[in-house]
């Protein structure tokens, strides 16, 4: 049986938190198709470039963290948590534009 109050379990409800929270701001500031995109990490390549540099999906994305950091200053929990998921979308995405590698 788990410790309610066990420190382990303390930051595991610590951390769900602070992702409900990225979850909440993300569905009140983007349209919910492109932030679900985005959190579920699912990017949608264009034809344009082979480039992730060049995506839009990415662009989007750079963007919409860059507006939280730079704009709306937001706390670093969800700075770190868009970071995270920024990466996660990069790779997802390099996957998508090179599939043989």
């Amino acid at each position: 049986k788990i410790n309610p109050d066990s420190s382990i379990e303390l930051r595991f409800k610590e951390d769900v938190a602070h992702w409900k929270n990225l979850i909440t701001i993300m569905l009140d500031k983007l349209d919910s198709g492109i932030a679900w995109r985005f959190l579920n990490i699912s990017p949608n390549p264009d034809d344009i470039s082979k480039s992730v540099a060049y995506q839009k999906d990415f662009c989007d994305f750079i963007d919409y963290l860059v507006l939280r950091r730079d704009k709306e200053n937001c706390d670093a929990d969800e700075l770190g948590r868009l970071a995270m998921l920024s990466g996660a979308f990069q790779r997802e995405l390099e996957k998508k534009l090179n599939p043989t590698q």
